[in-house]
């Protein structure tokens, strides 16, 4: 037998151990991780919580759902992201079923519904969503179906579960059917499609899925007849449209699907009556308004459909008389057994009835009765009356969480404070506060509820020292208490809106003391403070839109004496600039500097919200483009050159392009791109040279890809990239190599990447990533040089970072970072200083922020701030010459602002610079400034860097 060599040893995959196989994998993912990593050890130069308040992060329970006895829910704690939890309201009895994406990336399980002995729900196992199932064990939690990745979200998956006997329906998405009905007997093989009821890739979109006498009622649109009410056994023959309520493709909308045993109620729209309440018993002859309240063409607009009694439905509704009440139906539920019940605010004043829930004989809700504000109301066996006037400055806004044996159990704000725990027995006397959880001011109770049993609620709390956590309460105080703390690491400080000034770095954090305010740094270790508390104590101002003008920086912020209005710092201090006096605020945005002005949209309450200027002499309204109160509402404002291009409404054209110099004069219509009121709005609009893409419509074609020169006759359709009334939904448009690279959407090969160098034979797809009718969904597209970077998704390697240089060839993946594609935590792409960096998601080392030279090889972790498979997860990825500050968490500080100086590999020195705590980043808005920059910050200002840097470097000279 010859020889084999060294391959003598090697054996196929298949007779490998499992376990040897594992330790093999390991390996290879430690071997990918120390190629790509840097050596770099982090430096703290300030301690977050040397107050020693103790606070910890939020575990953010959600979805609470009963199943045998025990409350499931989704959390987070210290080593995993969002996953499936139980709890049976003690803290040995709490804890995570299954970690259904390991380590610290979150599956996100939602829509728990029970059916047999499982509870079915959602997750994203993995980058994956799908169907799951679990029996209250970890090893009895199994994927039941997943469905095919299709978006940038992941939100793909089933939504929207509902149980009909032993079918569990559902809505899902597909590439070959869009999203239709679906139904599962909680097998693979027993999970199919019910009907794809608008044929092909089209979607239904089915919606409020409906239980009711063995049926599933929903709401669905099919292009012959709009949405409307469809019911379905769950076969192809039994599904089908009840009733066309209104006649032809617009459709009535129906809503507030209630069952009352084999009936179903809603709301739904028609021409002659408006919006009314109906019913149906799956029947096309018993699908009939139930009354036309307000008589006529107008809309009572019926909410809060709930059942009451065995064949009785209350809701609120307007008759066009005594404004938004309480009615009821009962009996048969026609015209004639339907009535206003009770006027609570008299005459044609509302009380607005919401929070309507049925509690055993009791029905309670909320309702201003023009006295006291919205208070509880309750109606036990008469007329409804108000529990207690709860907060006597204001109203206490109730929120029923549960109902006990002795009590109904419920959330309001009283004088003094947040939003607590309550009870009542029914009677005003019995009706009092349970226990001040976050004293003070703060929210102690949050969203979700479940009621054990008979005796205890849980219910997410925070008390001001943890973050929201699972609660429980029996009634009383004594009884109430956190149930474990799940996520018992060092709060976050929700830091945003990161921007490099040449006062210093603005962006809004909060402290764990005071709320969310406007934060300055100088660059250099220890230098954050807050700048100004603009609303007092732990309320927010939630300052957004630094912009900088001639040295003073401008945003918008809120407190309770001015609403949200207009301020501005010299970096020592904060100022209002009130454009609207009192307590509504004039609610400024899209703030743009012009040259040595501020223009903005804002609304002083007397013209509606129009565009607004502010320089050193003074802010004034630039001019009033629809005269009255209505406002044109300006938005989508860029810049170009000296120009500032924006959307705006003048009453007579409907929504179109405008353009202004800064001055009333120099305010024009650019085009109109559908005559008439009608109007066709832009997206997207993005300056490249001298000239401005964008989508838009003009009422032919869908969102196309257009572009203007600033004249009437220079805007012109480039190309209609879809093909007739559809839309390809340009965006994301990138200068880079002489092309203008951006995202669009055609009927051969989904959303991939396109470039135009603005001609109509000059625009074509650059490559189809995921061949056929799939879609790569590129997005945070980003100059790298001569070359467009980008993030996208495909089935073999998932969510990467790609390069193109506008060909086929020039187009491919820089580097399969996490393996398998199951990437689903990439995002921040940036480029500064020759590099891209950006955070991504690595089995061995979480997610922590990566860099890039553009090669495989040159790919790297460039800071493991969180060693281990822990996460720093890097935010606000933001660029000031050869500094990168962004925000992340490290093993013993909770979200803190950081630093690092781009060397050579192995060179970065990272530098901790303030972190405060309670909060969470929600949404990644990339900002560059200097080198060759991408995301939505200001690009390349030298003098600001250059004033910027000096800052930094005095504050270092004054260390040593």
């Amino acid at each position: 037998m010859p020889s084999t060599g060294g391959a003598r040893f090697v054996q196929p995959l298949d007779r490998i151990s499992p376990t040897l196989a594992r330790w093999a994998l390991v390996l290879a993912l430690l071997l990918g991780l120390a190629a790509r990593s840097s050596a770099e050890v982090a430096t703290l130069i300030v301690d977050p919580h040397g107050r020693g308040d103790g606070a910890t992060e939020a575990s953010e329970p959600y979805g609470y759902a009963l199943f045998g006895g025990v409350a499931y829910f989704t959390a987070s704690d210290n080593e995993h992201g969002h996953e499936l939890w139980r709890s049976d309201g003690t803290a040995a009895g709490t804890r995570m079923v299954s970690d259904i994406t390991p380590g610290e990336i979150d599956s996100y399980p939602f829509y728990y519904t029970p059916m047999g002995g499982f509870l079915y729900f959602t997750a994203v196992g993995s980058g994956v969503p799908g169907l799951y199932r679990t029996d209250g064990t970890t090893v009895g939690t199994t994927l039941v179906t997943a469905f095919p990745y299709l978006g940038d979200s992941d939100e793909t998956g089933p939504v929207h579960l509902v149980a009909v006997g032993s079918t569990l329906f559902f809505a899902a998405e597909t590439a070959a059917e869009g999203y239709e009905l679906w139904k599962s007997d909680g097998t693979p093989a027993g999970t199919t499609l019910v009907e794809d009821i608008n044929i092909g890739p089209g979607s239904s979109f089915p919606q409020r899925l409906t239980a009711s006498g063995g049926l599933l009622f929903f709401s669905a649109y099919a292009p012959f007849a709009g949405r409307e009410l469809w019911k379905s056994d769950g076969t192809l023959a039994g599904t089908q449209q009840v009733r066309d309520i209104y006649p032809g493709a617009v459709g009535s909308d129906p809503d507030n699907l209630t069952a009352v045993g084999a009936t179903i109620v809603f709301s739904a729209m028609t021409a002659a009556n408006g919006r009314e309440p109906w019913k149906s018993d799956s029947t096309l002859i018993g699908t009939v308004i139930i009354e036309d309240i307000q008589a006529g063409a107008g809309s009572s607009n019926p909410l809060n459909i709930t059942q009451v009694g065995t064949s009785a439905v209350v809701f609120s509704a307007n008759d066009g008389v005594s404004g938004t009440e309480l009615w009821l139906s009962t009996g048969a539920l026609t015209a004639a057994t339907t009535a206003l019940y009770q006027d609570i605010n008299p005459g044609s004043a509302s009380s607005f009835p919401s929070e309507l829930r049925k509690l055993g004989d009791w029905l309670m809700f909320a309702a201003n009765d023009g006295v006291h504000d919205v208070e509880p109301f309750l109606i036990s066996t008469g007329p409804a009356f108000m529990l207690k006037d709860i907060s006597l400055t204001g109203g206490s806004y109730p929120s029923v969480l549960g109902l006990t044996s002795t009590a109904v159990l419920f959330s309001a704000t009283s004088d003094g404070l947040g939003s607590e725990l309550w009870k009542s027995d029914g009677t005003p006397g019995g009706t009092v506060l349970v226990k001040d959880i976050d004293p003070g001011v703060g929210d102690g109770v949050y969203g979700d509820a479940v009621a054990l049993d008979a005796t205890r609620v849980l219910f997410v709390g925070r008390d001001g020292v943890h973050g929201s956590e699972t609660w429980i309460t029996d009634g009383t105080t004594a009884g109430t208490g956190m149930v474990s703390d799940v996520r018992n690491v060092p709060g976050e400080s929700d830091i945003r809106w990161l921007t490099p000034t040449s006062r210093g770095l603005f962006f809004t954090a909060t402290d764990g003391v005071n709320g969310s305010e406007v934060w300055i740094s100088r660059g250099d270790a220890g230098s954050g403070r807050m700048l100004m508390d603009i609303s007092p104590g732990a309320d927010s101002s939630n300052p957004i839109f630094y912009t900088e003008v001639e040295g003073t920086v401008y945003f918008s912020a809120r407190n309770s004496a001015t609403g949200r209005e207009l301020w501005k710092s010299d970096g020592s201090t904060a100022s209002v600039i009130d454009i609207r006096p009192g307590i509504n605020g004039s609610g400024p945005d899209d703030l743009r500097r012009l040259g040595s002005r501020l223009l903005f949209a804002a609304d002083n309450g007397v013209n509606g919200k129009e565009l607004w200027v502010s320089d050193a002499s003074g802010t004034a309204m630039l001019i009033d483009l629809n005269p009255g109160p209505a406002g044109s509402y300006p938005s989508r404002m860029i810049v170009m050159g000296s120009t500032l291009f924006f959307q705006a409404n003048d009453g007579v054209r409907g929504t179109e392009l405008w353009s202004t110099d800064g001055t009333a004069g120099g305010t024009t219509l650019v085009h109109e791109f559908i005559p008439g009121a009608t109007g066709g709005s832009i997206s997207d609009p993005a300056v490249i040279g001298s000239t401005l893409y964008m989508g838009a419509s003009d009422g032919v074609n869908g969102y196309e890809l257009w572009k203007s020169d600033g004249t009437d006759a220079g805007t012109v359709l480039i190309k209609d990239i879809f093909g007739g009334a559809l839309s390809s939904n340009p965006q994301g448009f990138t200068l880079a190599g002489g092309l203008v690279f951006f995202a669009a959407r055609d009927a051969a090969s989904g959303t991939e990447l396109w470039r135009t160098d603005g001609t109509p034979a000059g625009t074509q797809q650059v490559t189809d990533v995921v061949a056929g009718t799939g879609s790569s969904y590129p997005h945070s597209l980003c100059a790298f040089g001569s070359r467009v970077a980008f993030v996208a998704r495909e089935p073999v390697t998932g969510l990467e970072v790609w390069l193109s240089d506008g060909t086929v060839a020039g187009t491919s993946i820089i580097a399969d970072i996490y393996p398998g594609g199951t990437m689903t935590g990439l995002s921040g792409l940036m480029s500064a200083n020759g590099n891209l960096y950006f955070s991504a998601n690595h089995p061995l080392s979480g997610e922590e922020l990566w860099m890039s030279d553009g090669t495989s090889g040159g790919t790297r972790l460039a800071v493991d701030l969180y060693p281990g498979q822990g996460s720093s997860t890097p935010r606000w990825i933001t660029a000031v010459g050869p500094t990168i500050f962004f925000s992340a968490t490290d093993l013993t500080h909770g979200e803190a602002l950081w630093r690092m100086d781009a060397g050579g590999p192995g060179g970065a020195k990272r530098t901790y610079l303030e972190a405060r705590n309670l909060g969470a980043v929600d949404n990644l808005v990339p900002q560059a400034f200097g080198g060759d920059g991408c995301g939505t910050g200001a690009g390349t200002a030298t003098a600001m860097v250059i004033a910027f840097m000096m800052l930094m470097l005095a504050g270092q000279r004054r260390r040593r």
